[in-house]
């Protein structure tokens, strides 16, 4: 009987300091956002794919403040509707104050006949104050000819995938 009570006892002593520390967590104080944009200061991918190649969005970018959020991708492709609010990334804490770096958008499956696709890319980096960078719009031709070797100057990390994968117009089988 009274190790059951001793058992209750540190059981509602353990919820209450829980209780506590939560609430302490909700009332502090969270990271100071700062007034400036980030930018982005380089940006490459290739304008032609073979079919089934994965697209590779090289991006260097900064925030001065430290408080990078982030990248919104946004894909205009005939034939092919998305949602508008689909398409932003969080980036990781470790990238807020710069990336350098490859995201990568997956291609179309192999089950997909998929003969040619042209689409337009629109990246965004913004902020945790809801300030962005500069848009890129980045075109693509997938399926007729290959791809230009990656560019030099940016690193081989892959930082995020884009949340998209190309779908085609065609009927499929």
């Amino acid at each position: 009987m009274k190790r059951k009570r001793r058992v209750r006892i540190f059981v509602f002593a353990f919820l209450v300091a829980l209780l506590f520390l939560s609430g302490c967590a909700y009332f502090s104080k969270p990271a100071p956002v700062g007034d400036a944009p980030p930018v982005i200061d380089k940006i490459f991918a290739s304008p032609t794919l073979y079919r089934w190649d994965t697209w590779k969005i090289f991006i260097q970018a900064h925030d001065p403040d430290g408080d990078m959020w982030e990248i919104r991708f946004r894909i205009k492709q005939p034939g092919v509707g998305y949602n508008e609010f689909q398409g932003d990334v969080r980036l990781p804490a470790d990238l807020w104050e710069k990336m350098d770096g490859y995201c990568y958008m997956l291609p179309p499956g192999p089950r997909q006949k998929v003969s040619f696709i042209d689409l337009v890319m629109s990246v965004q980096v913004v902020d945790r104050g809801g300030r962005s960078s500069e848009k890129f719009e980045l075109p693509l031709s997938m399926g007729g000819r290959a791809g230009v070797p990656d560019p030099e100057g940016f690193s081989r990390v892959p930082l995020v995938p884009v949340p998209y994968t190309v779908r085609s117009t065609e009927d499929e089988d």
